[in-house]
């Protein structure tokens, strides 16, 4: 038996229609008041008040995990590498910034960009027992040949030259807390043609 033309060209409209309104209902749509309430006001809010005992690991989530990663300073300075016990106020340990950075956060917001990066102290790494001996910092890295230009020159990047170029740097400009450390990025910032000899470019 044929089918009408005509039924056929309204069933394939129903489909249409059908299928159109299905798309409309999962298509993503922008928040309406009656969503949340007539003001966000009346949505519960967690004020945080910071202190050395906080679980930084509530927000920081991505710097707690640095700890398992060996190719960060934190993952060197997790207990399970060496004997002492460190936890993030052992670098950390700017209080007074801390607590400034951390006023009117609210848990679950977003992170200020304030909180990106903290600095953490040279004097803070070269405290009495952690990384005080100048010359065994220079003999450990007296052979590394990581920071090596294109003409073959190599520089131990704890006994570098001495000069106006050089000052200001702190432990952190090279040793990246919480990602992995990557000093040639450094160097190369200055030394653009990968020639560690200064005068080349200028």
């Amino acid at each position: 038996m044929k089918t009408p033309r005509k039924l056929v060209l309204a069933l394939g409209l129903c489909a249409l229609l059908m299928g159109l309104s299905i798309m409309n209902g999962c298509a993503p749509r922008e928040r309406q008041p009656d969503d949340v309430g007539e003001n966000a006001s009346e949505l519960p809010v967690m004020s945080f008040t910071w202190s050395p005992e906080s679980e930084c690991d509530v927000c920081h989530g991505t710097e707690e995990l640095s700890w398992g990663d060996r190719t960060t300073t934190a993952g060197l300075h997790n207990p399970s590498v060496i004997s002492d016990q460190f936890d993030c106020m052992t670098c950390h340990n700017d209080r007074a910034g801390l607590t400034s950075a951390h006023e009117e956060v609210i848990i679950g917001d977003k992170a200020p960009t304030r909180l990106w990066e903290t600095e953490v102290a040279t004097e803070t790494c070269t405290a009495s027992g952690c990384h005080d001996d100048e010359a065994a910092r220079r003999e450990a890295t007296a052979g590394l040949t990581l920071l090596t230009d294109t003409k073959g020159t190599t520089v131990n990047p704890h006994d570098l030259p001495t000069g106006e170029g050089h000052s200001g740097f702190t432990c952190s400009s090279c040793h990246k807390g919480h990602a992995a450390s990557e000093p040639e990025k450094f160097c190369t910032s200055c030394h653009h043609e990968r020639v560690y000899e200064c005068g080349t470019c200028h």
